[in-house]
């Protein structure tokens, strides 16, 4: 049902709630996450409980995981559209799509570190 718009794009970084409504989970349950072999999904662990946070990228077949302690209490307003950017940043740079999330998971890390209110920034 969503893979004629999904085979037009390169990525998609749902987090666990739209993941979940978009049946992903289901699907890569299943072993019919075929979405991941044609379009890339980045699955952000931000919404997800623990000490860490686990971003999970499926591309090309393969699953990468990039994990980053958990931020308790730290409520930046754009930690989505932020990380979605810095993807594209680094992939703009030539890095390949797992360099790009890597990266881009490292200068979250920063970004929500930075200082107290709902904007970020990065030193």
């Amino acid at each position: 049902r969503f893979l004629p718009v999904f085979s037009q794009l390169d990525l998609i970084t749902p987090n666990q709630y739209e993941y979940a409504y978009l049946g992903l989970g289901v699907a890569d349950s299943r072993k019919e996450l075929l979405v991941g072999k044609k379009t890339s999904i980045l699955l952000k662990g931000g919404h997800a409980e623990g000490e860490d946070s686990t971003d999970t990228l499926w591309h090309e077949g393969k699953i990468f995981k990039f994990t980053s302690k958990r931020f308790v209490g730290v409520d930046k307003h754009g930690s989505g559209c932020t990380l979605s950017s810095a993807i594209l940043a680094n992939v703009a740079l030539g890095k390949s799509l797992p360099e790009s999330c890597q990266a881009a998971k490292l200068y979250i890390e920063k970004f929500l570190a930075g200082g107290e209110g709902r904007v970020g920034w990065v030193d």
